[in-house]
């Protein structure tokens, strides 16, 4: 091995003259002490450069390593022979020498700054700088920049590298890094709407379906009020054909011939029983007529019998063969009514009012007839000119039977009444649409604003609605402006359908744009619950969202933990402005220390890997934060006792080793 330095030197002459031996062994333990004081020195400046730079943003600390020089064989060692066992070679070290200052790339604590251009790197990487001819590497994230845009480092005097984005916003493929420059005054380009969602409840109970009537004609009908529950809007053309029912009544026919009047006297018909006259109101408990005598008129009988038989209306009748004969009707419309009279002895009313002297059979009640009425609704739903034919139910009076109303139009809640009752004819009935109507702002490829409005209209079939798109004037639709939104009966999307076969809605903005803007209706998956629905819940009937936006200008920077500088702009758009670019080696700690917290590539450490944090790398940059200095205070001053204590004892050597010289030199002397 050859000799490295001075001292060594020295050592070595000291093997080749035998007669320098004893002051030449001094040497070597002098020369020892010297090198131990020398590197210990260097370790001393390492940890105070570490120490002095505790707070400085993205430091790395250092560390000095020792290494034995060489070492000088005084004896070599034998291998065992015979009898005698091997030896060890004898060999004394030489001193100490600096082996490596390596850079400590351990991570740093982060301090928090508000500054959205101060960076810090989780993990592995580096920041890269450029002045134009060099590039530089960097933990040190403490960014600004400058009046032209660009992002720098070093108080401008270098420039962050990444790559620029175009004006959509979009990083071309293989690009090389370069200066990384923040376009101000930039602006977002308008885009038109190609798609709407809807994310939104139609109530499955709604009705705003009003009924109104607009022509009576012979029927009778007299009141139209309530909803219809379905909903649908329309004309209802309603047919009523057939006879309502009729009431039953039966004519007196008196014994004397004659004609009666209100005040003939019941004495002159030769009547002698005036307490068992009875009448029975269909075929129920008999009511016996009282406080009738003989000074009693006809008139008197005629009020009796309506006071005391309910049911059962009594009257003059002027028409008859006799001229006046007493009329018996039965109040209750239709044929199971009937009223039969009786008495228990002769001489009675009943025989001389009613049975003309008992003649038999004279009195005789005819039976009313049941109703034969029908009605046919013919229902034209606005919009349409296709008739739905249905039947209607008819509603009685449950005091009377009279037909008097008509039921289930509109799926119910429609009162129809006449009050004297229905009578054959046509009737006319209108019904309001029950709508739901929701807007939202589309846009067209200059950034137009157009207001598109969405009227759903519930329809007489069930779960089905129909809409209409309308657009504010310039603009004129061109295609898919109605259809229909079909729904199952557990309340999920069945189907949306467009009328005309498109399968989108389309309009010509008219304003200078691009002369369709195409829309798609996002209505939700079909037999899902995530877009358009039918609950029997409040209607929440409106777009949730639409993709179109007018221009926008830059109104804000933040930066994502991949490193992409995104712009905010006016316009609720965000676009990629650039995207900062790190660099990694193989073996970082060949890098080289330029001051002011860069690095530059050596020999040893390989080309620069470029990539992106998170994509790449796997680790984030965090903005408004910076990396601190890694530098371990505690690790440091512990470091400097034993430095110091390494520099003592080396000191001591090289005392004690030219004490020894001094007595070496007596010796010659004497």
């Amino acid at each position: 091995m050859l000799p490295t330095d001075r001292s060594s030197v020295n050592r070595d002459l000291c093997m080749y003259h035998p007669q320098r031996k004893e002051k030449c062994t001094m040497m070597r333990a002098l020369y020892a002490g010297v090198s131990g004081i020398r590197n210990h020195q260097n370790w001393l400046d390492v940890i105070g450069n570490n120490i002095a730079n505790v707070n400085t943003i993205g430091f790395k600390s250092s560390r000095a390593t020792f290494a034995e020089i060489l070492t000088q064989t005084l004896r070599s060692g034998t291998a065992p022979h015979g009898t005698f066992g091997g030896t060890n070679p004898i060999q004394i070290g030489l001193g100490i020498q600096l082996a490596s200052i390596d850079t400590q790339f351990q991570q740093g604590t982060f301090e928090s700054t508000g500054n959205y251009t101060d960076l810090a790197i989780q993990g592995d990487g580096f920041f890269v700088l450029s002045d134009g001819n060099q590039t530089f590497f960097t933990r040190s994230g403490a960014f600004n920049i400058d009046a032209e845009g660009y992002l720098t480092a070093q108080g401008g005097s270098l420039r962050v590298q990444g790559y620029m984005a175009d004006q959509l916003g979009s990083i071309a493929n293989n690009l090389s890094p370069s200066d990384i420059q923040i376009p101000f005054g930039m602006k977002a380009p308008a885009s038109a709407t190609t798609e709407i969602g809807m994310y939104c409840n139609l109530d499955a109970e709604a009705t705003d379906s009003t009924a109104s009537l607009i022509n009576a004609g012979l029927t009778g009908v007299t009141q139209v009020s309530g909803e219809a529950f379905n909903g649908a809007g329309g004309t209802h053309t309603i047919t009523l054909a057939g006879t309502n029912a009729t009431q039953g009544s039966g004519l007196g026919t008196n014994s004397g011939g004659g004609a009666l009047t209100l005040t003939t006297e019941l004495s002159t018909l030769g009547i002698v029983n005036y307490d068992d006259f009875t009448i029975t109101v269909d075929g129920g408990t008999p009511t016996t007529i009282e406080n009738i005598d003989d000074t009693n008129t006809i008139g008197d009988l005629v009020n009796a019998i309506n006071a005391q038989v309910a049911g059962v209306t009594a009257s003059l009748d002027a028409s008859a063969p006799s001229g006046g004969e007493i009329l018996l009707t039965r109040d209750f419309y239709g044929s199971t009514a009937s009223i039969t009279l009786g008495d228990s002895g002769a001489d009675s009313i009943f025989d001389h009012v009613f049975d003309n002297g008992n003649a038999g059979a004279a009195w005789a009640f005819t039976a009313g007839l049941a109703s034969t009425m029908v009605a046919t609704d013919s229902f034209v739903p606005n919009g349409s000119t296709t008739p739905i034919v249905s039947n209607l139910s008819l509603t009685a009076d449950e005091t009377t039977g009279l037909i008097t109303g008509i039921s289930d139009l509109g799926g119910g809640g429609v009162s129809i009444l006449a009050a004297d009752g229905l009578a054959a004819g046509t009737l006319v009935i209108d019904t309001d649409d029950t709508t739901h109507t929701t807007s939202i702002v589309t846009y067209d490829s200059l950034g137009g604003e157009h207001v598109m409005n969405v009227t759903f209209t519930k329809s007489a079939t069930s779960n089905l609605w129909n809409w209409e798109i309308e657009v504010d004037e310039p603009a004129q639709i061109i295609s898919g402006s109605t259809g229909q939104a079909m729904f199952s009966n557990d309340g999920s999307l069945e189907s949306f359908t467009y009328d005309g076969g498109v399968l989108s809605f389309s309009f010509n903005p008219n304003n200078g744009a691009a002369p369709v803007v195409s829309i798609d209706i996002d209505a939700g998956t079909v037999g899902g619950v995530d877009g358009l629905t039918q609950f029997a819940s409040p209607t929440t009937t409106i777009i949730q969202s639409q993709d179109g936006y007018g221009m926008g200008d830059l109104s804000n920077i933040f930066i994502d933990e991949n490193g992409t500088i995104l712009g905010s702009f006016t316009n609720d758009q965000t676009l990629t402005l650039a995207q900062i670019v790190l660099a990694d080696f193989y073996n970082a700690q060949g890098l080289s220390k330029e001051g002011g917290n860069l690095y530059q590539v050596s020999a040893n450490t390989g080309d620069p890997i470029y990539g992106l944090p998170q994509t790449n790398f796997g680790s984030s940059i965090y903005s408004g934060y910076v990396e601190m200095s890694n530098v371990d205070l505690s690790k440091e001053f512990a470091n400097m006792i034993v430095a110091q204590r390494g520099f003592q004892a080396s000191a001591r050597v090289v005392t004690t080793s030219d004490r020894l010289l001094e007595e070496i030199t007596r010796l010659k002397r004497a």
